[in-house]
């Protein structure tokens, strides 16, 4: 009975490792082209780059140190963080959608 129990046993134990294996090469990776980090605001700018956005699209960021609460917009020179307390910055929120 004992003999049956052993490759049954050994191939969980291989299952086990290479799925842990895996699991750790995908770790050592780091983030994907596809899946990039998500911004995170250490400061925010009150100037008024309202020219310069592009796109339709912001997102809010939450405070969360070492991150603070920001609108991020996309222009034409990369993200900026705005406060989200700038008025130019919430109107031009108003008027773009949330990622």
């Amino acid at each position: 009975m004992s003999m049956k129990i052993l490759p049954i046993t050994v191939l969980l134990f291989l299952v086990c490792f290479w799925s842990s294996a895996d699991s750790r090469r995908h770790n050592l990776r780091g983030p994907s082209k596809h899946h990039p980090p998500p911004p995170c605001c250490t400061k925010v700018s009150t100037a008024d780059v309202s020219a310069d956005v592009i796109g339709d699209t912001y997102q809010e960021q939450a405070a969360h140190p070492p991150c603070v609460k920001a609108l991020i917009f996309n222009t034409e020179y990369g993200q900026v963080c705005i406060g989200t307390h700038v008025e130019w910055a919430k109107e031009l929120a108003a008027n773009m959608t949330k990622l």
